[in-house]
């Protein structure tokens, strides 16, 4: 008799227990798949994050991959976003960001997704379209950019983007790698102009690696602060005289100066100017950088 109690007291414990387990578990999974969901997602933009992008775009290339199907990964990057921050602040630079990936979502396919990559560049995925529907895409996207403003009080923001295109499988297999050759791709744009977009080839990995080691030259030329001005002489032919001077930015990298060709491009592509111009003028300032400067005026004349 008490052991049937016993039996049955103990019975009503343990589904108790697997009750309180089971919501429990439920509750874990419903918090975890918020957290993942947040995670996924980024807040500023409403678009996908770059977490979820890479989630969405390796489940795209298992799909590909059975179905023998191909997918464009597309890197978006605004030009000159830097100078939108620093001119009308990270509030406008945040709108603008919204208003790009408005756009963006616009001109996407309905077989494609977005997601912000970084500060101001997105990617975007195709699934399965054609070589035609990719520029399409781009074209369209270049120019509803280019024509777009953001008008606030008596200011207007404009900018363009630069882009590069990567398809799956032929450049590569994995979402890290696409994306990866992708952003080479758009770099290449941005020497080329800004503007524009690039479709990812071989040849462009040597356009890579040359930016890549003019940016690891600047990084050394920057830490050693191995910037210096040179005046070039504007000469008057009328009064036949020197009536003054243009300062020329160069820089000294394994014992040999560079002129401002060598670099420019890439020091304004990457945002290198700023720093590179203030060592300059703060050389021009200090007593013994003015002196030698004063005698290159004075070589000149």
């Amino acid at each position: 008799m008490f052991r049937k109690i016993e039996e049955k007291i103990l019975k009503n414990i343990l589904l108790e227990i697997t009750d309180k387990y089971d919501k429990l578990l439920r509750q874990y999974s419903s918090i975890n798949n918020e957290l993942k969901s947040i995670k996924y997602f980024d807040d500023i933009t409403n678009t996908l994050s770059k977490e979820g992008i890479l989630d969405r775009l390796e489940s795209f290339i298992k799909k590909a991959k059975d179905k023998n199907q191909k997918i464009a990964v597309i890197v978006i990057d605004i030009d000159n976003f830097k100078y939108i921050n620093d001119v009308y602040g990270h509030n406008i630079g945040d709108i603008y960001l919204r208003k790009v990936a408005s756009l963006i979502k616009e001109a996407l396919p309905p077989n494609g997704i977005v997601g912000r990559l970084s500060g101001d560049a997105f990617v975007v995925a195709i699934y399965n379209g054609s070589f035609r529907d990719y520029l399409i895409f781009v074209e369209d996207l270049l120019d509803k950019i280019s024509k777009f403003s953001l008008k606030f009080g008596n200011s207007i923001v404009k900018s363009t983007v630069s882009i590069g295109v990567a398809v799956y499988p032929q450049d590569g297999l994995t979402a890290n790698s696409l994306i990866a050759l992708a952003e080479q791709a758009m770099y290449v744009s941005k020497n080329k102009g800004k503007n524009t977009y690039t479709l990812f080839n071989k040849g462009i990995n040597k356009e890579f690696i040359k930016i890549e080691k003019i940016r690891s030259m600047l990084n050394k030329v920057i830490s050693k602060k191995s910037v210096y001005p040179y005046v070039q002489p504007i000469y008057d032919i009328k009064k036949q005289e020197i009536i003054g001077g243009e300062i020329l930015l160069r820089v000294e990298y394994n014992g040999e100066i560079l002129p401002a060709g060598k670099f420019i491009k890439v020091a304004e592509q990457f945002g290198y100017i700023d720093k590179l111009e203030e060592i300059a003028f703060n050389k021009i300032k200090e007593s013994d950088a003015l002196t030698k400067f004063e005698k290159k005026i004075s070589f000149f004349q």
